[in-house]
């Protein structure tokens, strides 16, 4: 079976389930990174919700309407697509100061948007001009 049939069928079998998103939240930094959770919500509401502003899903917020758990049958495959189809392919989210991010797919068509932040340390650049003798010099007088 292809992968894309692979992927097919999965969505159409949440569907069935009635699962109408999925949130995926990810997290990197020093050159390594995973998914940390997987939520799925049964409710129409919170997939447009999600679908509208993926940045306000919180993952450990249990009052969240249709919150039901992702069916372990699918989850490796599920991974396996999320960092080969998508995380492979967004910015530097594991090197260095990293990053984190959510994906929301929409169920069953596996259409998806992913909001990818990355930390970056700022540096700030200061120049220095003088001449080292003279400072010297005045510093031997204090």
């Amino acid at each position: 079976m292809s992968k894309e049939n692979e992927f097919s069928e999965m969505f159409l079998a949440l569907g069935v389930q009635g699962i109408k998103a999925v949130s995926v939240f990810y997290e990197g930094g020093g050159d390594s990174g995973a998914i940390e959770s997987i939520i799925c919500t049964t409710d129409d509401s919170t997939a447009n919700d999600w679908s509208s502003d993926p940045e306000s899903v919180s993952h450990y917020d249990d009052t969240v309407k249709g919150l039901v758990d992702f069916p372990g049958k699918y989850e490796t495959a599920f991974h396996d697509m999320c960092y080969r189809h998508i995380l492979d392919h967004v910015s530097d989210w594991y090197n260095n100061e990293g990053g984190y991010g959510n994906i929301i797919v929409s169920v069953p068509s596996g259409e998806f948007f992913c909001k990818n932040s990355i930390r970056i340390t700022e540096i700030e650049t200061e120049d220095y001009y003088g001449n080292i003798i003279e400072h010297a010099a005045s510093s031997d007088k204090e």
